[in-house]
């Protein structure tokens, strides 16, 4: 996806208002949610979002764990997946971008980890229940 630029239009105003429900919903984004969600399947358009500040980490986060929450019961994509966690992340990066503390580019874009990958604080099973 190329991200050109979001005019600030009532309409994407509006999608603030909407209840999480709504398909359209971006949380706190003034930016329309096709071109949030789309920023979701290209790495270097999310990089360059999240680091001229067109998006915040917390609302590319919050639409991938929206993306998770309508796909995961019929892929079954996630062994475990923390939403709180996620978030928390997410706000602590957006600060850090604020203070001009980034730790590199991908500090604050949301990547999914394959179970066989040991990450600290995050159970890792291997794809299976034997260890």
């Amino acid at each position: 996806m190329l991200l050109t630029g979001t005019r600030r239009t009532a309409t994407t105003r509006r999608l603030r208002d909407r209840p999480p429900s709504d398909p359209t919903f971006v949380h706190n984004s003034l930016m329309p949610a096709d071109l949030l969600a789309r920023l979701l399947t290209d790495l270097p358009a999310a990089v360059r979002a999240v680091d001229t500040g067109a998006v915040t980490s917390f609302d590319l986060v919050e639409a991938a764990l929206e993306q998770a929450a309508a796909w995961e019961p019929r892929i079954h994509a996630f062994a475990w997946l923390d939403p709180a966690r996620a978030r928390r992340l997410a706000s602590e990066a957006d600060r850090a971008r604020g203070r001009g503390a980034a730790l590199g580019p991908l500090h604050g874009v949301p990547v999914a980890l394959k179970d066989i990958i040991d990450t600290a604080g995050i159970p890792t099973e291997n794809g299976t229940a034997l260890h």
